[in-house]
């Protein structure tokens, strides 16, 4: 997938590395392709945007669906990523949904794949730093 190629960066790795765990969002490739011409240019041309794009897609620790889930309902509404910046999220019924500061959504679509660093979630959407506005 793109989301997995662009993790080979070593700038990248060495982040995942010095974190003990990590969860990681991660955007289908159809997800990526439906953003603007512009956006998706602009992060295929720029390692330092695509990198800034991975590490808002990251947070410290391992959170399950179930945690995302009950934090929501807690009300604790926003998570921090691996590039301090806040990811929104909200649950209805069973959907969890997360949401950048610039109002693009995600919805969790296939959740707590365990690797050894941590977790991954599948998500259907781009949520984007605010650095890459559309």
């Amino acid at each position: 997938s793109i989301f997995t190629k662009s993790l080979s960066d070593e700038s990248i790795q060495k982040l995942m590395d010095s974190n003990e765990m990590i969860t990681v969002f991660v955007f289908t490739n159809s997800s990526f392709n439906d953003l603007p011409k512009k956006t998706k240019d602009s992060l295929n041309n720029s390692l330092q945007a695509m990198s800034n794009l991975l590490t808002f897609n990251m947070v410290a620790g391992r959170v399950d669906a179930h945690s995302l889930k009950t934090e929501s309902e807690k009300n604790k509404t926003s998570i921090t990523t691996l590039n301090s910046e806040k990811i929104g999220v909200m649950t209805t019924d069973k959907t969890v949904f997360l949401q950048d500061e610039n109002g693009n959504k995600a919805t969790i679509e296939e959740n707590n794949f365990y690797f050894n660093k941590g977790i991954f979630h599948i998500i259907r959407g781009v949520i984007l730093p605010k650095s890459s506005k559309e």
